[in-house]
């Protein structure tokens, strides 16, 4: 299960790819513009946080992407073209009728969970059956009477 402020750059991917995937999911769970930017800097891989450090945290994310991109160019570590540039945020869902763009909504969430506790609730009662269809088995077995002395009669 995903959690959020536990996303990591993976290995080859761009920072600005990274960032993108930041927003796909901060968005529609209403995270400030500061909550993402900090979520990026503690996610990204050890060797882009000494550069963010460089260039300085406290400039505008959008420009520390543009800076990284130069560096990762140069490195040849660039992935696919930086995409924030065409990002466009969602506002955060506020129902479950809002319209969600790509990704998992929380309808789709629900949905999940109401369909494993259903498949949880067929399977406990098929357990439970099967428990009381061995205590009716067992109970038979300790009813059957046990062979009985006759005495002869004098």
């Amino acid at each position: 299960m995903l959690e959020i402020g536990t996303l990591k750059q993976e290995a080859h991917e761009s920072s600005s790819s990274f960032w993108a995937k930041i927003q796909k999911y901060e968005d529609h769970l209403g995270y400030t513009d500061k909550q993402k930017k900090t979520h990026f800097i503690s996610g990204v891989r050890v060797d882009i946080r000494d550069e963010i450090f460089r260039i300085g945290q406290h400039r505008p994310i959008n420009e520390i992407l543009d800076s990284l991109a130069d560096i990762e160019l140069r490195q040849g570590l660039l992935g696919p073209s930086p995409s924030y540039h065409s990002y466009t945020p969602t506002p955060p869902a506020i129902s479950n009728n809002a319209p969600q763009q790509q990704g998992i909504s929380l309808a789709d969430i629900q949905k999940t969970f109401q369909d494993a506790l259903a498949q949880q609730k067929t399977e406990n009662q098929a357990l439970l059956k099967k428990v009381t269809e061995l205590q009716s088995q067992m109970a038979q077995q300790v009813q059957i009477p046990a062979p009985q002395t006759v005495e002869p009669v004098r």
